[in-house]
């Protein structure tokens, strides 16, 4: 008998649970059907007013078919003057969204945030509607990420050396991006020039001997940002060959991740003793 009850016991427990459990999700189902419209109609006109932001005119199309190596593109407009890209580059805190309109011949035409959740530092004026926020957007106006951009923006600033820091984000463009590199060192005598590495990429023993050969003058990698960690044992053969040779620069102090966190350099300094390591801390 006792048994009989406590098993009837069970079933009203479990039944009592189950209608519950069907009761709320019936409710947030609810709640999402009404909501759900709203919200997507708040997020398109924001996604407008993003676009119209930073793209004059009216934009034509939403584009599907884009090639993007970074990762970080998300959406592209095109419009009469340009296209307006959509990104998602990683902030301090979590994902940033942007929206950037480029014109035809790859030149800043502005920058919107539609959403972040950084601090109160430069994350929350980057977004601001003050002098200092509409500043710090507008300084990328008119940029387009060429070399001779570079060195207008330095010579503006009164730089006299330039060291350049590549990070390969695609293992595949490991050699072309340590390539690029070399043919802007040899244009120009004010930059000082290092190769890159991934963890992931073939043939990576090979590519310390290329950067070696060449006279780049060391390694940069942000592990962060190409998804490895620093004791990654596919980078130990290239720790090997840089140790006593050629510095290495490791980007580090995001908290967000465990790629770069600081147990995993003591573990690669107790096993390369003599690898050189220069730290870039993020924060």
């Amino acid at each position: 008998m006792k048994t009989e009850n406590t098993v009837l016991y069970v079933l009203r427990l479990a039944v009592t649970l189950f209608v519950i459990t069907a009761v709320v999700a019936a409710a947030l189902a609810g709640v999402n059907s009404i909501t759900k419209p709203v919200i997507d109609k708040l997020n398109a006109e924001k996604t407008q007013q993003a676009i119209a932001a930073v793209l004059p005119g009216v934009y034509d199309e939403e584009i599907t078919d884009y090639a993007d190596a970074t990762g970080l593109v998300s959406k592209v407009y095109k419009g009469a003057n340009g296209y307006a890209l959509e990104v998602k580059p990683s902030g301090f805190d979590n994902i940033i969204t942007m929206m950037v309109g480029i014109d035809f011949e790859g030149k800043i035409l502005g920058i919107s945030v539609v959403s972040h959740t950084e601090t109160a530092g430069l994350g929350a004026v980057a977004d601001a509607e003050t002098p200092a926020g509409v500043s710090f957007r507008e300084q990328f106006i008119g940029m387009n990420g060429t070399v001779s951009m570079l060195k207008e923006r330095g010579a503006q600033a009164g730089i006299e050396q330039f060291v350049i820091l590549p990070v390969a984000v695609a293992p595949a463009r490991t050699r072309h991006i340590n390539d690029f590199i070399l043919e802007q060192v040899a244009k120009e005598s004010r930059f000082l020039g290092f190769g890159t590495l991934h963890a992931a990429m073939d043939g990576i023993t090979d590519e310390v001997q290329y950067i070696m050969d060449k006279g780049l003058r060391g390694v940069n990698m942000h592990p962060d940002s190409q998804v490895f960690a620093i004791d990654d044992e596919r980078l130990f053969p290239a720790y090997e060959m840089l140790e006593g040779k050629l510095p290495v620069i490791l980007h580090m102090g995001d908290k967000r991740y465990d790629y770069s966190h600081p147990a995993r350099l003591r573990h690669v300094l107790e096993s390369f003793p003599n690898l050189q390591v220069k730290n870039m801390l993020l924060r």
